[in-house]
């Protein structure tokens, strides 16, 4: 564990250019309740404690009534902290430079804990966490602030964790802001680059990947049991996510399930951005788990589900542009397209291409798509009440 100064250590990535920035739609407490209520309707209620070597987490116990708040919850107590020093009022940037003096300057100070996937609340009160705990925190206070943060999901940074048996996924987090004009990326790792592959996250599915994150840890703990019932949460919560299927594939591997297993890889393969990777840790999972044979009697399916997935062609579309070769990377795209047109890099790559050609035409077009599917309000998701 170190210990850092927020001031030290928080990234800001000021992304300016012709997109415009989505309409954020993001979940009252009431509303992110009724929610999650709906998706965990049929799944049981447990009590799982989630451990740490500081006291304070070790308190931190999941059961129904703790799924059903966000993690990015204020509490009276967090409230009653913040409106000492939280500029509700002025314009967005006055607001926005409040906000970043109020919780990331002074005194304020975190301990940086790679693993420690917490909430807002647990966060603020142990004084640390890692980027999807002060993300947490940050996107709560935000809105407090009555900035409409949200989360995004970083997929340049692919995070596997390994206990000599399996690997695992869990995901890298980012907070952003719609300030004036400008989408601000707020990030607590050092990072150097700017980052090119990013979701747009709904509270919901942002939740789907803490408790994601949460069960990855109960996983390498060989705490089989209580992972299996945070895994089916986050799928519950995020059933489109690549990172969720690939984690349950390898507890239902490490459990002997392995028609389960066969099922959740596929999907995960049909999903991920980068699919080779994902193959990558299948064939590592099985290997070391000793199920080769297994492995090979699908490798055919999972192939197969490796070819549905528009990513695929994106990232070969991407290749053949770096090349110049312009109408093979076209070609590659409407191949994306037919499989998904809901994916806002193959509209972001054709007007590259067409600022490569100076076709204004099909610029235009993408642009026109790219503002339609860039978009948190184009998922499934309950507008906050007023």
């Amino acid at each position: 564990m170190r210990k850092f100064q927020w001031t030290t250590w928080f990234m800001l990535l000021i992304l300016a250019g012709c997109v415009e920035e989505p309409r954020v739609v993001y979940f009252t407490p009431e509303t992110f309740k009724a929610a999650v209520a709906t998706r965990i309707a049929g799944l049981p209620d447990m009590e799982i404690p989630i451990g740490s070597d500081n006291p304070m987490n070790a308190e931190l116990v999941v059961n129904r009534n703790y799924v059903l708040r966000s993690p990015s919850r204020m509490t009276p107590e967090i409230v009653a902290s913040l409106r000492e020093c939280i500029d509700m009022s002025g314009d967005e940037w006055r607001r926005y430079r409040k906000l970043r003096a109020c919780v990331v300057g002074g005194e304020n100070s975190y301990t940086y804990v790679k693993s420690a996937t917490l909430d807002a609340e647990t966060c603020f009160h142990s004084k640390e966490g890692n980027c999807f705990a002060l993300t947490n925190l940050f996107v709560g206070a935000a809105r407090l602030a009555n900035l409409d943060a949200y989360y995004m999901l970083v997929e340049d940074i692919i995070s596997n964790r390994s206990d000599g048996q399996t690997v695992i996924h869990t995901n890298h987090i980012i907070a952003a802001i719609p300030v004036a004009h400008d989408r601000i990326l707020v990030d607590f790792i050092p990072n150097p680059r700017q980052y090119r592959f990013t979701t747009i996250l709904t509270d919901i599915e942002a939740a789907g990947l803490f408790y994601n994150n949460l069960a990855a840890g109960l996983l390498l703990e060989k705490r089989e049991y209580e992972a299996d019932h945070l895994f089916r949460i986050a799928q519950a919560l995020f059933p489109d996510s690549y990172q969720i299927h690939n984690n349950i594939g390898v507890l239902k591997l490490r459990l002997g399930d392995l028609e389960a297993a066969r099922s959740h890889f596929a999907k995960a393969l049909s999903l991920a951005r980068f699919p080779d990777l994902v193959l990558g840790n299948v064939l590592t999972t099985y290997e070391r788990t000793g199920n080769l044979e297994a492995y090979e009697d699908i490798k055919a399916e999972l192939e197969t589900a490796r070819k549905r997935n528009p990513f695929v062609y994106v990232s070969l579309a991407v290749r053949a542009y770096q090349r110049g070769e312009y109408l093979d990377a076209l070609d590659l795209l409407e191949i994306a397209r037919n499989i998904d047109r809901t994916i806002p890099d193959i509209y972001s790559l054709q007007m590259q291409i067409a600022d490569a050609w100076g076709d204004q035409a099909l610029k235009q077009k993408a642009y026109k798509n790219l503002i339609k599917y860039n978009s948190v309000s184009r998922q499934q998701v309950l507008e906050a009440a007023p």
